[in-house]
């Protein structure tokens, strides 16, 4: 489903698996050919040392590829892995293989706003936010835009955009819930309009910038906070 899906929305992608099936699951089939995608032909690959090697962005999907890899294939993975933690549609209903379907083709679509571009961050953007998250702080948009030269609206969004891009391309957490607002101290600018939140907190572009914030909303940003805190405070700004 994600190699099919990827395709569809542009990117240049191959599913294999640690232990292969002998054929497509039908339910997948069916699913996916709801889609308008035929998948009764594709035959389960094999994943080996090349395809990773070759990657720029190996995907799991929350299966234990540590007890299945050989440890050479596993450390090349590593550089370039994120886990997307899926369940496995075998012996799922039609409706949870739906939504499983739904799910992935959500973070496909992700991914695919993400492909590399002409960046439009300046010089010297990366490393700040590097080391704001490496220490532990966070950073207002105001000395961001003032720092280096940014005016608000489209030009600082897709500054901060093209930097977090190239995290996430690397599968880091990137730097959203650290850039926050002078007033609030909340993010803000689409930080909870992104696809990647879970569905109870995104809201309609209308409400992107409400400073009011709920207890759940809180708590993910808090949680997100630490992940990124802890993710980079292995890293030096240089890094």
């Amino acid at each position: 489903m994600a190699e099919a899906l990827a395709r569809r929305y542009g990117l240049a992608a191959m599913s294999a698996g640690t232990v292969p099936a002998s054929r497509v699951h039908p339910s997948v089939v069916k699913v996916m050919r709801e889609k308008g995608i035929d998948l009764p032909e594709r035959k389960p690959r094999a994943l080996t040392a090349d395809m990773i090697n070759e990657a720029g962005l190996v995907v799991t999907m929350g299966c234990s590829v540590a007890a299945a890899c050989p440890r050479p294939m596993l450390a090349s993975m590593q550089k370039k892995l994120i886990d997307w933690d899926l369940d496995d549609p075998r012996g799922k209903s039609l409706d949870e293989v739906r939504r499983i379907r739904e799910e992935i083709e959500r973070r496909v679509k992700a991914l695919a706003r993400r492909r590399p571009r002409p960046s439009s961050a300046p010089r010297g953007l990366r490393r700040e936010l590097l080391s704001a998250a490496s220490e532990g702080r966070s950073v207002t948009y105001g000395s961001l835009m003032k720092q280096f030269g940014l005016s608000r609206g489209r030009r600082f969004s897709s500054a901060l955009g093209d930097v977090d891009m190239a995290e996430h391309l690397k599968g880091a957490p990137g730097f959203a819930a650290i850039v926050v607002r002078k007033d609030t101290g909340y993010p803000g600018g689409g930080y909870f309009c992104d696809d990647e939140l879970p569905p109870p907190l995104r809201r309609p572009r209308s409400r992107c910038t409400d400073p009011a914030l709920s207890a759940e909303e809180m708590e993910h940003i808090n949680a997100q906070r630490r992940l990124i805190w802890r993710y980079y405070g292995r890293k030096s700004p240089t890094t």
